[in-house]
């Protein structure tokens, strides 16, 4: 569902991008100034240092492959999982 709503190939590992980050808190990969993904294996919150624009933002449960009615949001910003679960989201440039 993942490499369906993004450019996979294109990104690279992006951890540096993560502040406030706690060892395993989560994990990025960017296709730097177009679009981010941030995979949280938990609960949990970081700031992501993307290029300052609008993106939307889509977020992923992975346990039960359910997305989120996406919604709009300026980095760089905060961003923190909903709750303790598996999640993915996925930031694209608008």
């Amino acid at each position: 569902m993942i490499t369906d709503s993004m450019d996979f190939f294109n990104h690279v590992p992006s951890n540096y991008l993560l502040g406030d980050r706690e060892d395993n808190e989560a994990y990025c990969m960017a296709y730097p100034g177009n679009e981010y993904i941030v995979y949280f294996p938990a609960e949990g919150s970081v700031f992501l240092d993307a290029q300052p624009g609008i993106y939307e933002m889509r977020w992923l449960q992975i346990h039960k492959s359910k997305w989120i009615e996406p919604f709009v949001i300026e980095l760089p910003s905060d961003i923190s999982a909903p709750d303790n679960d598996h999640w993915v989201v996925i930031l694209k440039k608008m």
